[in-house]
């Protein structure tokens, strides 16, 4: 969303749709997403890591949610995907 390059709104999406058709599995009735085991025979592991629920759907959410809190506003992200106020981190 910074860049303004809508390239990567197309890709975020594509990420998105991926997620959704090949990721997606029902865990005990509740919807999840399994990580990859093998890239090459597309078979998937019985888990999902922690990072994914705390850093990829949360930048997915800042991307494409327009009135979220730190949209437009001068944060700064750490590796994390934790806000950081920009002025106060100088």
């Amino acid at each position: 969303r910074a860049t303004r390059d809508p390239s990567w709104l197309w890709a975020a999406a594509n990420v998105v749709e991926t997620l959704e058709a090949v990721h997606r599995v029902d865990a005990c009735g509740v919807p999840a997403y399994a990580s990859t085991k093998n890239a090459l025979a597309q078979t998937l592991d019985d888990e999902m890591p922690s990072f994914f629920l705390a850093e990829t759907t949360k930048y997915l959410f800042l991307l494409f949610d327009d009135d979220n809190a730190v949209n437009g506003a001068e944060y700064v992200f750490s590796t994390e995907a934790h806000p950081f106020n920009a002025v106060q981190v100088q």
